[in-house]
């Protein structure tokens, strides 16, 4: 097997990728890791993975890391700022060209051509037109959003209150568990017939916060409601539960709100091929949730 390089390797993601790949099998002297300095570094070195330093702001620096790599595991940057995180991307794409890599993976966003959330949706198209520009094999993962953004915080202050706030009415979401999704890159990277694909890669089971309620009550025995309010006051409400206003607004006008829309409404089955199995479900996800809080 070619080597295989991961980038965001010490994020939740990126880390969550080598993982699988090591469980199925892949040897850890074919796995390369990028990350942003020595700090943090250390489990992946303990696995025997190598590392190696760069940014996405630095394309020499990036050019100089992807050397020697057959594959490249494209992590999307976790910038808020969507211009800087083009410019990033264009960064990473260029350097894999000059670099020599045979084969780009690259994270996006589920059902980007009709996905309207926060801006993301040109982030992820640009950067998948800068890839196939290149004409290197490319597959994109397209992510759906992570089941863990309606957790932390959020399922804290509704067991500790016994209400749950939002703005997103009884609308639907497709949610996915991130280790699931780390699963699907696993497999992708592993095996051959993915290439030049695009996969929409959403929990396939609709759930709402309704729903979301019911299974909190019944797994921590308190009674527990969903409180749908206007998108101002749901703001002012998660900061006075001690949320911080940027992470406040991002939920109601990056997630509820869509919701309400019916962004996180589109379904595919694509996850749960590539898995072979169901996605982790909400009941699931919740109960990991609460041990680990």
């Amino acid at each position: 097997m070619s080597k295989i390089l991961v980038t965001g390797a010490t994020g939740h993601l990126g880390s969550g990728i080598i993982n699988h790949l090591l469980e199925k099998g892949v040897n850890a002297a074919d796995i390369t890791a990028l990350v942003r300095s020595e700090k943090g570094a250390e489990k992946l070195k303990e696995k025997g993975i190598e590392t190696r330093i760069g940014s996405y702001e630095d394309a020499s620096a990036l050019t100089e890391a992807f050397k020697g790599i057959g594959t490249l595991m494209f992590v999307s940057s976790p910038d808020f700022d969507n211009t800087l995180r083009i410019n990033q991307h264009a960064n990473v794409v260029l350097a894999a060209r000059n670099a020599g890599i045979t084969r780009i993976v690259y994270t996006g966003i589920a059902f980007a051509e009709t996905m309207n959330v926060a801006g993301l949706q040109y982030v992820h198209l640009a950067t998948e037109n800068m890839i196939k520009t290149t004409d290197i094999p490319y597959t994109f993962l397209r992510n759906g959003f992570y089941l863990e953004n309606i957790f932390g915080n959020t399922l804290a202050a509704a067991v500790k209150s016994g209400v749950l706030v939002t703005a997103a009415d009884n609308g639907k979401y497709n949610f996915a568990l991130r280790d699931d999704l780390a699963i699907a890159a696993a497999v992708v990277l592993t095996e051959s017939g993915h290439e030049n694909k695009a996969y929409e890669l959403v929990n396939s089971s609709l759930r709402t916060f309704e729903d979301y309620v019911t299974i909190l009550s019944q797994l921590t025995g308190k009674s527990i409601k969903h409180e749908s309010l206007s998108p101002e006051e749901a703001v002012s409400r998660l900061v006075k539960e001690g949320e911080i206003e940027p992470v406040a607004s991002f939920n109601v006008y990056g997630l509820y709100l869509p919701i309400v829309q019916g962004q996180f409404s589109k379904e595919s089955s694509a996850l749960e091929q590539l898995i072979g199995r169901k996605p982790t479900s909400l009941e699931d996800a919740l109960k990991q949730a609460i041990i680990t809080q």
